[in-house]
Protein backbone atom coordinates (compact mmCIF):
# COMPACT_ATOMS: atom_id res chain seq x y z
CA UNK A 1 0.00 0.00 0.00
CA UNK A 2 2.96 2.40 1.02
CA UNK A 3 2.23 5.44 2.76
CA UNK A 4 0.41 9.02 1.51
CA UNK A 5 0.60 12.36 2.47
CA UNK A 6 0.06 15.89 1.06
CA UNK A 7 3.01 17.88 -0.59
CA UNK A 8 3.08 20.90 -2.63
CA UNK A 9 4.40 21.30 -6.06
CA UNK A 10 4.64 24.82 -7.60
CA UNK A 11 1.59 25.77 -5.61
CA UNK A 12 -0.32 22.78 -6.00
CA UNK A 13 -1.11 20.11 -3.54
CA UNK A 14 -0.78 16.73 -4.55
CA UNK A 15 -0.67 13.60 -2.52
CA UNK A 16 2.46 11.54 -2.89
CA UNK A 17 2.27 7.92 -2.09
CA UNK A 18 5.55 6.31 -1.36
CA UNK A 19 6.48 2.55 -1.68
CA UNK A 20 9.00 0.77 -0.32
CA UNK A 21 10.03 -2.70 -2.68
CA UNK A 22 13.37 -5.48 -2.02
CA UNK A 23 14.84 -5.50 -5.21
CA UNK A 24 12.53 -4.76 -7.73
CA UNK A 25 9.06 -2.58 -8.43
CA UNK A 26 6.19 -5.22 -7.67
CA UNK A 27 3.47 -6.46 -10.23
CA UNK A 28 1.36 -4.85 -8.09
CA UNK A 29 2.44 -1.74 -8.31
CA UNK A 30 3.24 -1.69 -11.99
CA UNK A 31 -0.63 -2.73 -12.52
CA UNK A 32 -1.66 0.28 -10.60
CA UNK A 33 0.36 2.76 -12.80
CA UNK A 34 -0.71 1.33 -15.93
CA UNK A 35 -3.71 1.32 -15.21
CA UNK A 36 -4.01 5.00 -13.83
CA UNK A 37 -2.85 6.63 -17.30
CA UNK A 38 -5.55 4.95 -19.12
CA UNK A 39 -8.23 6.48 -16.58
CA UNK A 40 -9.47 10.09 -16.96
CA UNK A 41 -12.34 10.51 -15.08
CA UNK A 42 -14.09 12.84 -12.45
CA UNK A 43 -14.21 10.53 -10.03
CA UNK A 44 -10.58 8.72 -10.30
CA UNK A 45 -7.55 10.13 -9.12
CA UNK A 46 -4.90 11.09 -11.19
CA UNK A 47 -1.44 10.21 -11.82
CA UNK A 48 0.93 12.86 -12.09
CA UNK A 49 4.04 11.22 -12.02
CA UNK A 50 6.44 8.89 -10.73
CA UNK A 51 9.90 7.86 -9.54
CA UNK A 52 12.41 5.51 -8.09
CA UNK A 53 15.18 6.83 -5.14
CA UNK A 54 17.28 4.03 -3.52
CA UNK A 55 14.63 1.41 -2.51
CA UNK A 56 11.61 3.79 -2.61
CA UNK A 57 8.66 3.70 -5.61
CA UNK A 58 7.61 7.47 -5.43
CA UNK A 59 3.66 7.99 -7.10
CA UNK A 60 2.29 11.36 -7.24
CA UNK A 61 -1.35 11.58 -7.10
CA UNK A 62 -4.38 13.84 -7.75
CA UNK A 63 -6.10 15.02 -5.62
CA UNK A 64 -5.59 15.45 -1.96
CA UNK A 65 -8.67 14.37 -0.33
CA UNK A 66 -9.67 15.37 3.35
CA UNK A 67 -10.23 11.65 4.29
CA UNK A 68 -11.30 7.93 2.96
CA UNK A 69 -15.06 6.96 3.06
CA UNK A 70 -14.08 4.31 6.11
CA UNK A 71 -12.56 7.09 8.03
CA UNK A 72 -15.94 9.17 7.66
CA UNK A 73 -18.07 6.21 8.87
CA UNK A 74 -15.98 6.35 12.20
CA UNK A 75 -16.50 9.90 12.13
CA UNK A 76 -20.41 10.03 11.71
CA UNK A 77 -20.60 7.13 14.06
CA UNK A 78 -18.27 8.74 17.04
CA UNK A 79 -20.38 12.25 16.06
CA UNK A 80 -23.81 9.64 16.83
CA UNK A 81 -22.23 8.37 20.17
CA UNK A 82 -21.03 11.30 21.58
CA UNK A 83 -24.44 13.26 20.95
CA UNK A 84 -26.46 10.71 22.40
CA UNK A 85 -23.66 10.26 25.74
CA UNK A 86 -24.61 14.31 25.80
CA UNK A 87 -28.14 13.84 26.00
CA UNK A 88 -28.45 15.87 22.57
CA UNK A 89 -26.46 18.66 23.12
CA UNK A 90 -25.32 19.79 20.38
CA UNK A 91 -22.97 22.78 22.18
CA UNK A 92 -21.72 19.97 24.62
CA UNK A 93 -20.82 16.97 22.12
CA UNK A 94 -19.20 19.66 19.75
CA UNK A 95 -16.70 19.88 22.65
CA UNK A 96 -16.45 16.40 23.14
CA UNK A 97 -16.12 15.80 19.87
CA UNK A 98 -12.24 14.11 19.02
CA UNK A 99 -10.41 17.24 17.19
CA UNK A 100 -9.36 15.28 14.29
CA UNK A 101 -13.07 13.64 13.90
CA UNK A 102 -14.55 17.12 14.15
CA UNK A 103 -12.06 18.52 11.60
CA UNK A 104 -12.60 15.99 9.27
CA UNK A 105 -16.00 16.57 9.13
CA UNK A 106 -15.94 20.24 9.41
CA UNK A 107 -14.14 19.91 6.26
CA UNK A 108 -16.24 18.03 4.40
CA UNK A 109 -18.89 20.44 6.02
CA UNK A 110 -20.81 18.07 7.49
CA UNK A 111 -23.93 19.92 9.45
CA UNK A 112 -23.94 17.92 12.69
CA UNK A 113 -27.34 16.47 12.62
CA UNK A 114 -29.31 16.65 15.73
CA UNK A 115 -31.03 13.46 16.86
CA UNK A 116 -34.21 15.59 15.22
CA UNK A 117 -32.79 15.56 11.52
CA UNK A 118 -33.58 12.63 9.41
CA UNK A 119 -30.21 12.41 7.17
CA UNK A 120 -27.24 11.51 8.83
CA UNK A 121 -24.75 11.38 6.30
CA UNK A 122 -26.14 14.06 3.49
CA UNK A 123 -22.75 14.80 1.89
CA UNK A 124 -21.66 11.59 0.97
CA UNK A 125 -25.24 9.97 -0.01
CA UNK A 126 -26.19 12.92 -2.23
CA UNK A 127 -22.97 10.94 -4.30
CA UNK A 128 -23.98 7.82 -3.93
CA UNK A 129 -24.97 8.82 -8.52
CA UNK A 130 -21.20 9.88 -8.67
CA UNK A 131 -20.12 6.40 -7.26
CA UNK A 132 -22.22 4.68 -9.45
CA UNK A 133 -20.84 7.13 -12.19
CA UNK A 134 -17.44 6.14 -11.33
CA UNK A 135 -17.97 2.42 -11.46
CA UNK A 136 -19.81 2.88 -15.19
CA UNK A 137 -16.65 4.14 -16.25
CA UNK A 138 -14.24 1.97 -14.86
CA UNK A 139 -16.40 -1.51 -16.55
CA UNK A 140 -16.59 0.79 -20.04
CA UNK A 141 -12.80 0.76 -19.97
CA UNK A 142 -12.81 -2.53 -19.70
CA UNK A 143 -11.51 -2.46 -15.90
CA UNK A 144 -12.50 -4.57 -12.89
CA UNK A 145 -11.47 -2.68 -9.89
CA UNK A 146 -11.55 -5.98 -7.85
CA UNK A 147 -10.83 -4.05 -3.94
CA UNK A 148 -14.04 -1.42 -3.73
CA UNK A 149 -14.85 -1.06 -0.10
CA UNK A 150 -14.76 2.18 1.91
CA UNK A 151 -11.06 2.59 2.11
CA UNK A 152 -10.27 3.04 -1.38
CA UNK A 153 -13.12 6.30 -1.59
CA UNK A 154 -11.58 9.48 -0.92
CA UNK A 155 -13.37 12.36 -0.10
CA UNK A 156 -13.54 16.13 -0.77
CA UNK A 157 -16.47 18.28 0.34
CA UNK A 158 -17.82 18.35 -3.05
CA UNK A 159 -16.52 14.84 -4.67
CA UNK A 160 -15.11 11.53 -4.21
CA UNK A 161 -12.72 9.49 -5.98
CA UNK A 162 -11.69 5.98 -6.37
CA UNK A 163 -8.62 5.22 -5.80
CA UNK A 164 -6.16 2.53 -5.05
CA UNK A 165 -6.06 0.09 -8.24
CA UNK A 166 -3.72 -2.23 -7.18
CA UNK A 167 -5.82 -5.29 -7.15
CA UNK A 168 -7.75 -4.08 -10.74
CA UNK A 169 -7.58 -6.25 -14.17
CA UNK A 170 -7.53 -4.99 -17.22
CA UNK A 171 -9.90 -7.74 -18.52
CA UNK A 172 -9.24 -6.50 -22.37
CA UNK A 173 -6.28 -9.14 -21.87
CA UNK A 174 -8.16 -12.22 -21.02
CA UNK A 175 -9.78 -14.15 -22.87
CA UNK A 176 -13.49 -14.35 -21.39
CA UNK A 177 -14.77 -11.83 -18.23
CA UNK A 178 -13.07 -14.22 -15.61
CA UNK A 179 -10.47 -13.00 -14.06
CA UNK A 180 -7.33 -13.55 -12.69
CA UNK A 181 -6.17 -14.62 -9.27
CA UNK A 182 -5.64 -11.09 -8.00
CA UNK A 183 -8.17 -10.28 -4.82
CA UNK A 184 -9.51 -7.37 -2.86
CA UNK A 185 -10.57 -7.10 0.89
CA UNK A 186 -12.57 -10.15 1.72
CA UNK A 187 -15.27 -8.41 3.87
CA UNK A 188 -16.42 -7.06 0.14
CA UNK A 189 -15.82 -10.44 -1.38
CA UNK A 190 -18.60 -11.40 -3.76
CA UNK A 191 -19.84 -14.64 -3.10
CA UNK A 192 -18.12 -16.45 -6.20
CA UNK A 193 -14.76 -14.74 -5.49
CA UNK A 194 -14.67 -15.61 -1.67
CA UNK A 195 -15.30 -19.59 -3.71
CA UNK A 196 -12.39 -19.28 -5.31
CA UNK A 197 -14.65 -19.42 -8.47
CA UNK A 198 -13.90 -17.27 -11.72
CA UNK A 199 -15.82 -14.10 -11.27
CA UNK A 200 -16.30 -10.51 -13.57
CA UNK A 201 -17.61 -7.20 -13.26
CA UNK A 202 -20.56 -8.20 -11.69
CA UNK A 203 -18.22 -8.89 -8.57
CA UNK A 204 -17.25 -5.24 -8.46
CA UNK A 205 -21.15 -4.43 -8.33
CA UNK A 206 -21.59 -6.70 -5.55
CA UNK A 207 -18.77 -4.88 -3.61
CA UNK A 208 -20.42 -2.08 -4.63
CA UNK A 209 -23.72 -2.84 -3.21
CA UNK A 210 -21.86 -3.79 -0.02
CA UNK A 211 -20.66 -0.10 -0.06
CA UNK A 212 -23.75 1.64 -0.90
CA UNK A 213 -25.95 -0.29 1.66
CA UNK A 214 -23.31 0.95 4.42
CA UNK A 215 -23.65 4.69 2.83
CA UNK A 216 -27.73 4.47 3.22
CA UNK A 217 -28.03 2.75 6.32
CA UNK A 218 -25.36 5.46 8.24
CA UNK A 219 -27.48 8.23 6.36
CA UNK A 220 -30.50 6.91 7.81
CA UNK A 221 -29.38 5.71 11.37
CA UNK A 222 -26.23 7.91 12.12
CA UNK A 223 -24.69 4.40 12.88
CA UNK A 224 -23.35 1.30 10.67
CA UNK A 225 -24.77 -1.17 14.42
CA UNK A 226 -27.96 -2.01 12.75
CA UNK A 227 -25.92 -4.24 10.37
CA UNK A 228 -23.59 -5.45 12.78
CA UNK A 229 -25.79 -6.53 15.28
CA UNK A 230 -27.31 -8.34 12.40
CA UNK A 231 -24.49 -10.89 11.72
CA UNK A 232 -22.99 -13.80 12.24
CA UNK A 233 -18.96 -13.65 13.93
CA UNK A 234 -17.49 -13.85 10.12
CA UNK A 235 -18.24 -10.15 9.40
CA UNK A 236 -18.29 -10.78 5.45
CA UNK A 237 -21.23 -9.41 3.59
CA UNK A 238 -21.26 -12.78 1.45
CA UNK A 239 -21.35 -15.01 4.64
CA UNK A 240 -24.54 -13.15 6.05
CA UNK A 241 -26.35 -12.64 2.89
CA UNK A 242 -29.26 -14.42 4.80
CA UNK A 243 -29.68 -11.07 6.56
CA UNK A 244 -30.29 -8.84 3.54
CA UNK A 245 -33.96 -7.93 4.01
CA UNK A 246 -33.23 -6.95 7.50
CA UNK A 247 -30.26 -4.94 6.71
CA UNK A 248 -32.46 -3.49 4.33
CA UNK A 249 -35.47 -2.40 6.53
CA UNK A 250 -34.01 -0.34 9.35
CA UNK A 251 -36.35 0.13 11.70
CA UNK A 252 -38.55 3.64 12.53
CA UNK A 253 -37.33 4.41 8.58
CA UNK A 254 -39.82 5.32 6.40
CA UNK A 255 -39.15 5.14 2.73
CA UNK A 256 -39.46 7.89 0.04
CA UNK A 257 -39.95 6.65 -3.38
CA UNK A 258 -36.16 7.19 -4.16
CA UNK A 259 -35.28 4.64 -1.04
CA UNK A 260 -37.50 1.92 -2.32
CA UNK A 261 -35.71 2.37 -5.85
CA UNK A 262 -32.38 2.10 -3.74
CA UNK A 263 -33.27 -0.71 -1.95
CA UNK A 264 -34.95 -2.96 -4.63
CA UNK A 265 -31.74 -2.08 -6.88
CA UNK A 266 -29.62 -3.14 -3.40
CA UNK A 267 -31.72 -6.25 -2.81
CA UNK A 268 -30.08 -6.97 -6.31
CA UNK A 269 -26.83 -5.88 -5.75
CA UNK A 270 -26.20 -8.61 -3.20
CA UNK A 271 -27.94 -11.69 -4.97
CA UNK A 272 -25.92 -14.76 -4.68
CA UNK A 273 -26.07 -15.16 -8.64
CA UNK A 274 -24.08 -12.99 -10.73
CA UNK A 275 -26.55 -12.92 -13.20
CA UNK A 276 -28.74 -11.36 -11.23
CA UNK A 277 -27.01 -8.50 -10.38
CA UNK A 278 -27.78 -5.13 -12.46
CA UNK A 279 -24.29 -4.03 -14.74
CA UNK A 280 -23.06 -0.65 -13.43
CA UNK A 281 -24.10 1.10 -16.79
CA UNK A 282 -27.87 -0.53 -15.87
CA UNK A 283 -27.46 1.16 -12.24
CA UNK A 284 -26.58 4.12 -13.14
CA UNK A 285 -29.42 4.29 -16.23
CA UNK A 286 -32.25 3.45 -13.30
CA UNK A 287 -30.78 6.26 -10.62
CA UNK A 288 -30.30 8.68 -13.57
CA UNK A 289 -34.21 8.30 -15.11
CA UNK A 290 -35.83 8.20 -11.16
CA UNK A 291 -33.59 11.08 -9.79
CA UNK A 292 -34.97 13.48 -12.83
CA UNK A 293 -38.70 12.88 -12.77
CA UNK A 294 -40.57 15.55 -11.36
CA UNK A 295 -41.78 14.05 -8.24
CA UNK A 296 -38.46 14.16 -6.87
CA UNK A 297 -37.26 17.57 -8.07
CA UNK A 298 -38.24 19.37 -4.79
CA UNK A 299 -35.34 16.78 -3.13
CA UNK A 300 -32.00 17.07 -3.14
CA UNK A 301 -30.41 14.68 -6.49
CA UNK A 302 -28.04 11.99 -5.46
CA UNK A 303 -25.97 13.29 -8.32
CA UNK A 304 -23.18 16.06 -7.50
CA UNK A 305 -22.82 18.71 -9.85
CA UNK A 306 -20.13 17.40 -11.57
CA UNK A 307 -22.33 14.82 -12.68
CA UNK A 308 -25.66 16.53 -12.88
CA UNK A 309 -24.87 19.10 -15.17
CA UNK A 310 -25.39 17.21 -18.51
CA UNK A 311 -29.03 16.00 -17.05
CA UNK A 312 -32.71 17.66 -17.41
CA UNK A 313 -35.53 17.22 -15.90
CA UNK A 314 -38.22 15.37 -17.37
CA UNK A 315 -40.07 18.92 -17.49
CA UNK A 316 -37.10 20.51 -18.84
CA UNK A 317 -36.57 17.45 -21.63
CA UNK A 318 -40.63 17.66 -22.64
CA UNK A 319 -40.30 21.21 -23.54
CA UNK A 320 -37.06 20.70 -25.35
CA UNK A 321 -38.50 17.72 -27.16
CA UNK A 322 -41.37 20.19 -28.19
CA UNK A 323 -39.61 22.44 -29.43
CA UNK A 324 -37.40 20.27 -31.81
CA UNK A 325 -40.45 18.57 -33.03
CA UNK A 326 -41.65 22.28 -33.30
CA UNK A 327 -38.70 23.34 -35.29
CA UNK A 328 -38.79 19.94 -37.63
CA UNK A 329 -42.49 20.85 -38.53
CA UNK A 330 -40.80 24.34 -39.79
CA UNK A 331 -38.29 22.81 -41.37
CA UNK A 332 -40.55 20.35 -43.56
CA UNK A 333 -43.39 23.40 -44.16
CA UNK A 334 -40.00 25.35 -45.99
CA UNK A 335 -38.90 22.28 -47.71
CA UNK A 336 -42.76 21.74 -49.19
CA UNK A 337 -42.05 25.33 -50.08
CA UNK A 338 -39.09 25.59 -52.17
CA UNK A 339 -39.59 21.97 -53.67
CA UNK A 340 -42.74 23.74 -55.15
CA UNK A 341 -40.62 26.94 -55.75
CA UNK A 342 -37.74 24.74 -57.49
CA UNK A 343 -40.02 22.74 -59.53
CA UNK A 344 -41.79 25.67 -60.63
CA UNK A 345 -38.54 27.47 -61.88
CA UNK A 346 -36.69 24.23 -63.34
CA UNK A 347 -40.66 23.93 -65.41
CA UNK A 348 -39.88 27.67 -66.63
CA UNK A 349 -36.28 27.42 -67.73
CA UNK A 350 -37.18 24.20 -69.55
CA UNK A 351 -40.05 25.64 -71.24
CA UNK A 352 -37.37 28.74 -72.46
CA UNK A 353 -34.35 25.97 -73.51
CA UNK A 354 -37.30 23.83 -75.58
CA UNK A 355 -38.26 27.23 -77.21
CA UNK A 356 -34.82 28.15 -77.88
CA UNK A 357 -33.85 24.68 -78.93
CA UNK A 358 -36.98 24.64 -81.61
CA UNK A 359 -35.23 28.35 -83.01
CA UNK A 360 -32.06 26.98 -83.40
CA UNK A 361 -32.87 24.31 -85.31
CA UNK A 362 -30.30 22.86 -87.34
CA UNK A 363 -27.68 25.95 -87.22
CA UNK A 364 -24.32 25.00 -87.80
CA UNK A 365 -23.62 27.49 -84.70
CA UNK A 366 -24.78 24.90 -82.85
CA UNK A 367 -21.88 22.20 -82.61
CA UNK A 368 -22.49 18.67 -81.24
CA UNK A 369 -21.21 18.74 -77.89
CA UNK A 370 -23.65 21.59 -77.75
CA UNK A 371 -26.22 19.60 -78.73
CA UNK A 372 -25.59 16.71 -77.27
CA UNK A 373 -25.15 18.67 -73.63
CA UNK A 374 -28.66 20.78 -74.33
CA UNK A 375 -30.66 17.64 -74.89
CA UNK A 376 -29.12 15.80 -72.29
CA UNK A 377 -30.31 19.00 -70.23
CA UNK A 378 -33.90 19.12 -71.85
CA UNK A 379 -34.28 15.27 -70.71
CA UNK A 380 -33.11 15.96 -67.19
CA UNK A 381 -35.48 19.04 -66.94
CA UNK A 382 -38.22 17.33 -67.78
CA UNK A 383 -37.85 14.80 -65.17
CA UNK A 384 -36.96 16.66 -62.59
CA UNK A 385 -33.49 15.43 -62.02
CA UNK A 386 -31.26 18.55 -62.36
CA UNK A 387 -29.23 18.89 -59.35
CA UNK A 388 -28.03 22.26 -59.53
CA UNK A 389 -29.46 25.65 -60.82
CA UNK A 390 -25.65 26.35 -62.24
CA UNK A 391 -25.68 23.41 -64.57
CA UNK A 392 -29.57 25.07 -66.44
CA UNK A 393 -28.13 28.82 -65.90
CA UNK A 394 -24.95 27.16 -68.16
CA UNK A 395 -27.08 25.74 -70.84
CA UNK A 396 -29.26 28.41 -70.78
CA UNK A 397 -25.88 30.61 -71.65
CA UNK A 398 -24.28 28.25 -74.21
CA UNK A 399 -27.77 28.76 -76.26
CA UNK A 400 -27.38 32.19 -75.79
CA UNK A 401 -23.77 32.31 -77.65
CA UNK A 402 -24.93 29.47 -80.30
CA UNK A 403 -27.38 31.98 -80.84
Amino acid sequence: MGDVHEITIQGFKLAHKKILFRRKIGEREKKEIEILKRLSHVHMVQLIGTYTQQKFLGIILHPVAVCDLHTFFEDVEEWSNTLAEWKFSVEASLNSLGSSSKARLEALNYGFPTKETPYKASSVYLKIGCLVSAVAYLHDQKIRHKDLKPSNILLSQDRLWLSDFGSATDFTLLSESATDNERGTPRYFAPEMAQWKACGRAADMFSLGCVLLEIITLHRTGTLEHIRQNRSADPSFHANLNNVNTWLNCPNVKLSPRGNLLQRNLRNMLSVDPDHRPTAEELLISLTGNDMKSSYQSKPSIFGICCRGALISHKEHQKQLSAHKQHVRLLQSLLLTSQAEYKKEVSALSDKISALLQRLGDKEAVNKGQSIELEQARTNLQHYQVTSFDTIIGCYEKIKTGE
